[in-house]
């Protein structure tokens, strides 16, 4: 074994290689290493089975659980409608408050 097997290939050469997307010499190199550090490869393979099925939770249409970033909109919406009813009834009980100190004003200066 050479020396360019014994290096430990970076974290993108391992998933390019996973991809297919790596040079052929390249490819061989990384492959010799995996057949000498096979928990590696296994750790690879199930972190690229986890990230297919995300993926394929992620992209059904019928997905029973929406995504994070939908959710949180959602309560963005519901907190502003919310702050709006609320900036409303306060509105209307300072003009009740206005209108009777009126009412009041006038009936004590009649």
């Amino acid at each position: 074994m050479n020396k360019l097997h014994k290096s430990t290939p970076s974290e993108l050469e391992l998933q390019s290689y996973l991809d297919n997307e790596l040079p052929a010499d390249k490819r061989e190199q990384v492959f010799l290493w995996l057949t000498n550090n096979p928990k590696t490869l296994r750790s690879l393979l199930d972190q690229r089975a986890q990230d297919n099925q995300l993926r394929s939770t992620m992209l059904k249409p019928n997905a029973p659980h929406k995504p994070y970033h939908d959710k949180l909109m959602q309560d963005v919406d519901d907190i502003a409608r919310g702050n709006k009813r609320v900036a409303w009834i306060l509105l209307g009980f300072i003009g009740g408050v206005l209108i009777t100190t009126f009412v009041i004003f006038l009936f004590i200066n009649w």
